[in-house]
């Protein structure tokens, strides 16, 4: 039971906190505007990749990674566009929950199920989250395999903001006007397809890195769709790794998309049971 604390423990510290040599995709003599319109032409083209399903859901394995430490279990996802994403962790075999996590526009939950505990706090509350400036809809897109621009919840009229490099079958989309972070798309120019986001401090003296690599694409609703995501956080100490395998990946609406919770269940601040969590995982 205690690698299931781990588990848990884990996911929501990676909620809580948290390539290579490019060059401009300018040919000689080509005009400017020439230029600057292919690389609009292809920054909407992965634009329009993004899934237009309103909801998806997918069956999970699960395995965690934190410093020498390796946990697996099952799981389910299921997110609503605009609304809520839900990362439920599950007992093998048995498929008793032992923890979710779940994020509305305004909020995040943690349930802690084993010791009947539960955090919901603001995103500004939750420091590390703030920091990085990863809001509800920056963590969609991660999830969604998608462009995101932190503090917006749409995309299209930021476009611009993109700057555009290529380095032989790969085109990186870099957002460098945002304060404090950079923020890097890698997409692989034949599809457009992003296959690897990193999140970094613009300041030498900042160590910490957010990496989500896209693997294993299927095709859900017209649209590619990865079936195995990898989201790792460097650097900050112990290195943490979770890594979700998507089977049955659908398009049902037939779920609660709230979490609803007993009186038995005890509310703690973020600061209290991160802490007791960070305790368990060490």
């Amino acid at each position: 039971m205690k690698h299931y604390k781990n588990l848990i423990a884990a996911c929501a510290l990676l909620v809580a906190t948290s390539c290579g040599t490019h060059k401009p995709v300018v040919n000689p003599g080509t005009p400017t505007t020439a230029v600057e319109d292919a690389a609009m032409a292809y920054k909407r083209q992965v634009q329009a990749n993004r899934q237009t399903a309103a909801a998806l859901t997918a069956r999970l394995g699960v395995n965690l990674q934190y410093g020498d430490k390796s946990v697996s279990c099952n799981g389910h996802l299921r997110m609503k566009r605009g609304d809520v994403i839900q990362l439920s962790l599950t007992l093998p075999l048995i498929g008793t929950e032992v923890g979710r996590l779940e994020c509305t526009p305004a909020e995040v939950l943690i349930v802690d199920r084993i010791n009947k505990q539960y955090v919901r706090a603001t995103y500004g509350q939750v420091q590390f989250l703030a920091q990085a400036g990863l809001d509800f809809y920056a963590l969609q897109a991660l999830l969604w395999n998608e462009l995101f621009v932190p503090g917006s919840s749409e995309v299209v009229s930021h476009l611009g903001r993109f700057r555009s490099s290529a380095s032989g079958s790969y085109t990186l989309l870099a957002l460098t006007d945002a304060p404090r972070l950079e923020y890097d798309f890698l997409t692989q120019t034949s599809s457009a397809r992003i296959e690897r986001v990193n999140v970094r401090s613009k300041s030498a003296g900042e160590k910490g890195e957010l990496v989500c690599k896209y693997a294993d694409f299927a095709t859900v609703s017209g649209k590619p769709f990865p079936a195995t995501v990898s989201l790792q956080i460097k650097d900050l100490g112990k290195d943490f790794g979770l890594n979700l395998s998507l089977s049955r990946i659908n398009n049902s609406t037939d779920w609660e998309t709230r979490t609803t919770l007993s009186a038995k269940y005890r509310q703690r601040t973020p600061e209290e049971i991160l802490g007791q969590l960070v305790n368990i995982a060490g």
